[in-house]
């Protein structure tokens, strides 16, 4: 197991250090799980079961395996997906069903790849295949390239153009420490949803539903990033404190 086995990988700042459920640097809670340079665990509402569809549920990266033989022939056929708890123990239990059904009827299979196979099926109940990039999970690197960055406006250096009396007197100083890190990481929230700046929040609510939908697996094959960045606007512009916030940075960056 590499050096990333224990890391995260945090969807609102990008900081890439900690091994808990919360980033150490935001205090943000969506961060993606790493192993081996990809992406194996993400928490709920960041990405669709790739089964199920749901958002409510951490999704995981699990591999199986469904194994048919006869006398010397031998098929193996792996399967991965992002899926929710139930989905993978679904999964699982159909794998496991169809190889000892079909996957024990040759040689090859009592010495070596019926073994495996079993083996790789019991481990998806507990952890990702051994080499999650072989089998087609998310590299970090483009899991990170896709998150939303402030460009200019980082937070470093926007705090230090302004003095601590400005940020005081305005929305950002109305947000604790985690929170300010969360709306000063931000950039492009309504173009997001899809939605103007003077949006009601029943308007808000319902661009974020239809986006939703839109991004589902059976839909939108390549949702999982763009599913991140709707869940980091949607939670940022339903809390009016946030917003408020956001809303300032926004005037302030096209002042400057």
């Amino acid at each position: 197991m590499s050096n990333d086995a224990a890391r995260l990988l945090c969807g609102t700042c990008g900081a890439t250090r900690g091994t808990g459920a919360r980033c150490t640097a935001c205090g943000s809670n969506l961060v993606a799980r790493l192993l081996d340079g990809a992406v194996v665990a993400l928490p709920a509402g960041s990405m669709a079961c790739e089964r199920c569809g749901t958002t409510r549920r951490p999704v995981r990266f699990r591999g199986w395996v469904r194994l048919a033989s006869a006398v010397w022939w031998t098929r193996v056929r792996r399967r991965a997906a992002y899926v929710c708890g139930p989905c993978a123990q679904r999964e699982t239990a159909g794998a496991l069903a169809y190889s000892a059904a079909l996957g024990w009827l040759a040689i090859p299979s009592w010495f070596l790849h019926g073994w495996r196979a079993l083996a790789t099926n019991w481990r998806s109940l507990v952890a990702p295949p051994a080499d999650p990039l072989a089998w087609g999970a998310e590299p970090a690197a483009a899991f990170a390239d896709g998150l939303p960055h402030l460009d200019a406006w980082h937070a470093s250096e926007f705090l230090g153009r302004v003095d601590d009396a400005t940020i005081g007197a305005s929305p950002l100083g109305t947000l604790d420490e985690a929170q300010r890190r969360i709306v000063l990481s931000a950039s492009a929230l309504y173009e997001t949803l899809g939605v103007r700046p003077l949006a009601t929040e029943d308007e808000l609510r319902t661009a974020y539903r239809a986006r939703s939908k839109a991004l589902h697996p059976d839909v939108h094959a390549d949702g999982g990033e763009q599913m991140i960045r709707l869940n980091q606007a949607w939670d940022i512009l339903r809390d009016a404190q946030m917003r408020a916030a956001y809303d300032w940075l926004r005037e302030q960056r096209q002042a400057a």
